[in-house]
This record gives structure tokens, C-alpha cells and sequence, in this order.
């Protein structure tokens, strides 16, 4: 607490005002510390409108912070339970970092560019590839590791990769896309036609009887037409009911 003090440029006594020992100010710091960590990875993650490579991108984020930061993370996530009494998993895992993972994981699933699973079940998958590959480089600074850029990739279109569908399960979803398509468009031809037919079997009910019957007559003729002078009409022959162009002086349906 002295070499803090020392650090702050106050006494002692001034830090003790505000918290009550060492562990609780390391916590306050590591909180702080905590939240950044979140607001750096969702900044990465913005910087693509592709969820998949927002996903890669918010992976190696997360590492690259671990790696800048590295007492912070053993606090975190590297420590024994009963050194940070205070920092619980059920105060990680609804913290800011999990809960935005599980978001993006769940976006991933909305777009279908995943197969479905579940959302948590996934980030927590991604999030234990990524912590180990951080507390490997940590613990283990002087370890010949290959190029960390590479790694990182290597590591990160792994995972990514496992959770795209296959060639099969995207030529299935083609095909149960293709059938609603067809199955839609009939659907929406025949509603069509059943309209149209009672539609027509309303006019035929709503026509008196004798109206019907004298429409289906042909007119009778006049002077000065020609025998062979055609009319457009109903059909004179009895029974008939299609409209035709009849002989008017022959009264006989062109179909005989």
C-alpha cells in the first residue's frame, strides 16, 4: 500500500480512507481494468459488418488485451478462488465481456451463417479457445511460440470454421427454401381461382331464373339484316351456355 501511496502521491492513511485493504483495491483496479477489456473487443467487433469476422476479430482482441495486461488477467481468471473473493463466476459471467459474447454468438445464429446451437454452449466454447491460448502465451513468455499474428488466425478460423454448416446442410436449407417458395406461390394461385369461383357462383344465385333464361336467347332478327349476319350472343341451343357467335335466322349452335 506504501509503494501506491508513493505512486498516487498521497500518505498511506489516504488510501486506507477509501478501501479497506490491499485486496480491495486490487479489485477496484482490476474492475476498471475489466470494463475496458469490453470496451476494446466491442470495438473491434464493429469494425466488420460480417458476424463471423466480427466474431474472429472480438477473439483476437480479447488476447491481445490479456497480453498487454497480463497481472490483471491472472487476477481474473488465473488466480485461486479464495484470492478475489469478490470476483465470482456469476459476477464474470453476467459481466459485460460474457454477456456481449453470447450476443454476438446469438446474432451469428439469427443470420444463419452458424448451425444452430445453443448460443451459450458456443461462447463459452470460443471463450475457452481464446483464454487458453492467452494463459499459454502468459505463463509461458519465453516458450518458442510461432508468429502470434498467425497463431491467432490459425487458432481463431478453427473455430470459426467448425461452426459454419457444412455442404450438405446448406444444400438441404437451398432446398426446404426452394419448396416454400413453390409451395407459397401455389398456394396463392389457388386461393385465386377459389375466389373467382365463388365469386361466379354468387352472380349465377343473384340472376333471377327468366333473366337468365331470355339472355341465353338470341335476339330475334330485324329488317335489312343478312340471312348469314352473325351476332355475338349466348348460344340458342338449349342447354348451352357458352358465349359463340350463332347464325341468328338459323338458330342452330355452331358446334352441331
Amino acid at each position: 500500500m506504501r509503494a501506491v501511496a508513493n505512486a498516487a502521491g498521497v500518505t498511506p492513511a489516504a488510501i486506507y480512507r477509501h478501501f479497506t485493504d490491499r485486496s480491495e483495491l486490487i479489485f477496484e483496479v482490476c474492475e476498471r481494468r475489466f470494463r475496458e477489456l469490453d470496451r476494446v473487443v466491442e470495438e473491434a467487433a464493429a469494425s466488420s459488418a460480417d458476424p463471423l469476422e466480427s466474431l474472429r476479430r472480438r477473439g483476437r482482441a480479447y488476447v491481445r488485451f490479456g497480453l498487454a495486461h497480463p497481472e490483471e488477467y491472472r487476477i481474473w481468471f488465473m488466480s485461486k478462488p479464495g484470492a478475489t473473493p469478490g470476483w465470482t463466476a456469476e459476477r464474470i459471467i453476467k459481466g459485460p465481456v460474457v454477456t456481449h459474447l453470447v450476443q454476438a454468438v446469438q446474432a451469428c445464429l439469427d443470420a444463419g451463417v452458424i448451425r444452430p446451437a445453443d448460443p451459450t454452449l458456443v461462447a463459452f466454447g470460443l471463450w475457452s479457445a481464446v483464454h487458453g491460448l492467452t494463459s499459454l502465451l502468459i505463463t509461458k513468455p519465453a516458450f518458442p511460440w510461432p508468429d502470434l499474428d498467425g497463431l491467432l488466425d490459425h487458432i481463431l478460423s478453427m473455430q470459426v470454421v467448425g461452426l459454419v454448416p457444412g455442404r450438405e446442410e446448406l444444400t438441404k436449407r437451398a432446398v426446404a427454401a426452394e419448396r416454400a417458395s413453390i409451395a407459397r406461390e401455389l398456394h396463392d394461385v389457388i386461393a385465386h381461382n377459389v375466389s373467382v369461383m365463388v365469386v361466379q357462383a354468387g352472380a349465377n344465385r343473384v340472376t333471377p331464373p327468366a333473366e337468365r333464361a331470355a339472355s341465353m336467347q338470341s335476339p330475334a332478327p330485324q329488317p335489312g339484316w343478312n340471312t348469314w349476319q352473325r351476332w355475338q350472343t349466348r348460344c340458342a341451343r338449349p342447354g348451352c351456355r357458352s358465349p359463340c357467335w350463332c347464325a341468328v335466322t338459323r338458330g342452330r349452335c355452331p358446334r352441331d
